[in-house]
């Protein structure tokens, strides 16, 4: 597969994908369990590896990363982060190693033995050349990446003996270097990415130097600080390759900064949304494309999984209004593709329309959840209740709540300040007599559509609303009897008595069908060339 941004007139430039038969990938599911199991008996792979194991992951090596940074910026003056690149990394590890490592470990002989053949007779062909393979973990097997920790777990017991503050999500290191002045940093860091590079290059590995990031922070003594500038020209010479420090860095997907307010983090996801937003709006449009249920899925799972990534990282960044209202107008036009409406809708009720929470609640609520499940302590609890986490298990109001139980209670809490703000919510009227409360928009049997939207928010084909955009001359309903509104038009126009429904206390699908079939005949008369395929009630 083409690497985003490489060279294709490289090798480099593509990444390696294994494709193995069925047959292959059960056999490999069998020895992977077998190789675990041996080690979480007899030899535990090292603590600080997050990557492919099983109840850690992505978040949690952030974390740590995160929190072994913020304790050594309370200490020291000077400190630096260093994200290590290695190059190849999973092409490049050596079989022998790997096969050195499992005897090490005191592996069964019949493991070892199927491995060593697994290993062998592997050929790669591209075109007319052929090349005998000696080393790789094949991306995209289920055996590679055990076998990758195996091997590198060697090199991660090497680094903590010099480099405790150590970190590492598979290949992706990040180790903490500490010094009292910004030279003796510079010599320190060097010193570590030179140490890296001979400790790889004993398993047949080396570092990307030129990739290689390093995040610092040099905090001048009083005395210095009326120019409080960087200082000039520093910089990190390892084997002739100059890197710059960098104020901001990217660790498995997240921005992490020198003084760790994930300003960056947050402007650098909400704009990656933004920038996948067209490709949705180009498969949902609003006369077609696909249905309500199916915008939901892909919008949540394409764009708003973005936020979700490390939430817990950055959340506390939301008791700020601004970072709550760019993640507000960026749902408001998610939910937009979702409900098929016109742009000029509030983000307030097109998120009572497309049934989706504020995404700022959801937020807070995933990421102290994952907070109390890992048993991390929760800086900040939002609109959220309080539970202590004690040694006993988790207590609200001095008396026992389980896991599921306080889940619940927090869905109750973001539906309640869901509540609040939109029976404060001085605009959308009409939206608001049709459902007073979040809970009559949420309890329906129906699903928004194009023509249904126009009718439950105003923002359509009604004259009130194009003549407040000048496009139309006057805003008079062609009965008469007032401006042609929503609420006017289905409720009180004399031209569209037929099947119009009596009680409006609820709206059920009798009033949807006739929302639609309504609008529709608006749409008709403002626009003489449309033509519906098929009847909005069928």
């Amino acid at each position: 597969m083409p690497k985003p941004g490489k060279d294709l007139h490289v090798a480099d430039g593509y990444r390696p994908i294994t494709l193995l038969s069925t047959l292959g990938k059960t056999f490999e599911k069998i020895l992977n369990t077998r190789i675990v199991e041996h080690y979480n008996e007899v030899q535990p792979l090292h603590q600080r590896q997050f990557g492919f194991r099983r109840g850690i992951g992505t978040e949690e090596a952030v974390h740590q990363a995160v929190d072994m940074l913020r304790t050594a910026l309370s200490k020291e003056r000077a400190v630096a982060g260093i994200s290590l690149d290695i190059k190849g990394a999973f092409d490049y590890a050596s079989w022998s190693c790997i096969l050195s490592s499992l005897h090490d470990a005191h592996t069964p002989h019949y493991i070892v033995n199927c491995i060593k053949s697994y290993f062998d007779g592997r050929q790669v062909h591209c075109g007319t050349q052929m090349k005998d393979l000696n080393r790789g973990c094949p991306q995209g097997s289920v055996l590679g990446p055990t076998l990758w920790n195996i091997v590198y777990d060697h090199v991660i017991r090497i680094l903590e003996r010099w480099y405790p503050d150590t970190c590492v999500y598979a290949d992706d290191t990040f180790i903490i270097v500490t010094a009292n002045t910004a030279a003796v940093l510079k010599m320190r860091v060097e010193s570590c990415i030179t140490r890296v590079n001979n400790i790889l290059a004993e398993i047949g590995l080396e570092l990307s130097i030129n990739k290689t990031e390093v995040l610092t922070r040099i905090r001048k003594p009083l005395w210095q600080r009326v120019d409080a500038g960087p200082v000039e020209d520093f910089h990190y010479n390892v084997s002739g390759t100059i890197l710059h420090p960098k104020e901001c860095i990217k660790y498995l997907g997240v921005k992490v900064d020198n003084k760790l307010s994930f300003r960056d983090h947050l402007d650098y996801i909400i704009e990656k949304s933004k920038k996948r937003l067209p490709l949705m709006q180009g498969l949902c449009r609003n006369m077609y494309g696909y249905q309500y249920q199916a915008r939901k899925i892909m919008l949540n799972s394409y764009i708003l999984s973005l936020l979700m990534h490390c939430s817990s990282i950055y959340y506390q960044r939301l008791q700020l209004k601004t970072y709550r209202q760019k993640i507000e107008k960026l749902q408001r036009r998610t939910n937009i593709i979702i409900c098929r409406v016109y742009r000029s809708i509030s983000g307030m009720s097109v998120g009572l329309l497309a049934a989706e929470e504020p995404l700022s609640l959801r937020i807070v609520e995933r990421s102290v959840h994952w907070l109390i499940r890992k048993g991390r302590p929760v800086q900040h609890w939002g609109h959220l209740t309080r539970v202590e986490d004690t040694d006993d298990g988790l207590v609200r109001d001095g008396h026992p709540i389980t896991l599921p139980e306080a889940r619940k209670l927090w869905k109750e809490d973001t539906l309640r300040k869901w509540e609040q703000e939109w029976a404060e919510y001085p605009l959308s009227q009409w939206t608001h007599s049709l459902f007073p409360t979040v809970e009559s928009a949420l309890n329906r049997d129906w699903e928004p559509s194009f023509w249904s939207s126009q009718a439950m928010t105003g923002h359509g084909v009604f004259k009130a609303h194009l003549a407040g955009r000048g496009l139309a001359s006057s805003d008079d309903c062609p009965c008469g009897f007032g401006p042609e509104t929503a609420e006017h038009v289905l409720r009180e126009c004399l031209r569209f008595t037929s099947g119009r429904p009596p009680d409006w206390s609820r709206v059920t699908v009798d009033h949807v069908r006739y929302m639609e079939r309504t609008v529709t005949r608006l749409w008709e008369v403002e626009n003489p060339h449309f033509k519906t395929r098929r009847t909005p009630s069928q």
